[in-house]
């Protein structure tokens, strides 16, 4: 479907009526404007003096020459993108609205019979702009609802209606049994902890085919867009607490505690330890009177606190950090995991966080 085009409505609508007395070519509107024996522009049109003397009607007629299409010969002028009428000096935006009405009300005065000899031209004109606006509105749809599919497709490539991350294993549920002894030999209480990270892990995935489906449902552009951000930051805040998490667990089994607490105490001051934000978020995703609008970003904000403070982690800067990403990527393919740890790592080090739109 291609992109509806203005002027080649308004050119359709010359060439059918491009005989009538009433209209004028743009050549014929600029050599009426450059007859020196003739002040203003509008005295030529209705051929008689008159005692509308404000000059600035010819300079009206100078700004629009440029976009001039044709004219009528009550002295209004058809350009690119507005309905110009010279003697009475205003303008009628072209946009999803009945010019005429307006230019009944503003421009009916004694001096303008030709314009209701024009009414039919203009009537027809009328419907010229709403059949355009139409189309394009069905043009916006279209492509509207061909973004979404594409993004949808991208982001559920079996076309379940589950985002494919949804369907991953629980990599870190699996680590935690395999290293078990390992974390609770440090101390019993880090294990607990981790545990509640996977189970956060848990929640978001939940979240994320929450937003997910939203996506499926958004019918504006405007909303399309703010929850494809949230989205996009609610994996990639999955992605980093996922990977340092994995992290720790790797740290603690080298006996690399220095990474393990430096994690740690981050998550701890996150309070992701202890929070329940993920669980009242999948009630409020699920509930039927849900306004999005009111919840994306608090969503968001929530998203940005993890995301900039996690990005202070400094530990994957250190000359020992790429024995610490090998060892993750051998435990991943170990468990026989669809992540890999590199993927993982160059997604979380390039992505820029979406801004919502306001």
């Amino acid at each position: 479907m291609k992109k509806p085009v203005l002027k080649k409505y308004i050119g359709d609508f010359y060439e059918k009526n491009k005989y009538s007395k009433l209209l004028l070519t743009k050549d014929e509107i600029i050599g009426l404007k450059n007859r020196s024996k003739l002040k203003f522009y509008f005295i030529d049109v209705f051929t008689h003096q008159s005692n509308y003397t404000d000059p600035s009607n010819k300079e009206i007629l100078n700004t629009y020459i440029e976009e001039i299409l044709f004219g009528f010969k009550s002295g209004i002028i058809v350009t690119n993108s507005r309905v110009v009428d010279i003697v009475e000096e205003v303008y009628y935006e072209i946009k999803d609205k009945n010019y005429f009405e307006l230019l009944k009300e503003v421009s009916m005065s004694l001096l303008r019979n030709s314009l209701k000899k024009e009414t039919r031209l203009h009537v027809e004109l009328d419907d010229v702009f709403n059949s355009y606006y139409k189309d394009l509105k069905k043009y916006g749809n279209y492509e509207f609802e061909k973004t979404k599919d594409k993004l949808i497709s991208k982001l559920d490539k079996d076309k379940n209606g589950i985002i494919d991350i949804v369907e991953l294993k629980d990599e870190l549920k699996l680590l935690l049994n395999k290293y078990q002894d390992d974390i609770v030999g440090v101390d019993k209480k880090y294990f607990h902890n981790l545990v509640k990270i996977s189970l956060f892990l848990k929640d978001k995935k939940t979240n994320i085919q929450g937003v997910f489906t939203k996506i499926q449902q958004s019918e504006s552009v405007k909303e399309f867009q703010n929850v494809v951000g949230v989205l996009q930051n609610e994996i990639h805040t999955y992605n980093m607490i996922l990977y340092h998490s994995l992290s720790m667990i790797i740290s603690i089994k080298d006996n690399n505690l220095t990474t393990f607490y430096e994690i740690y105490e981050k998550f701890d001051s996150l309070r992701l330890f202890e929070s329940n934000w993920e669980k009242d978020v999948s009630k409020k995703l699920g509930g039927i009177e849900l306004k999005l609008t009111q919840l994306i970003h608090s969503i968001d904000k929530m998203n940005r606190e993890i995301i900039d403070k996690l990005g202070e982690l400094d530990y994957m800067m250190e000359q020992n950090f790429g024995l610490l990403n090998d060892s993750i990527s051998k435990e991943l393919k170990d468990i026989n995991s669809s992540i890999q740890s590199n993927t993982l790592l160059n997604g979380i080090q390039t992505y820029q966080t979406y801004k919502l739109r306001k």
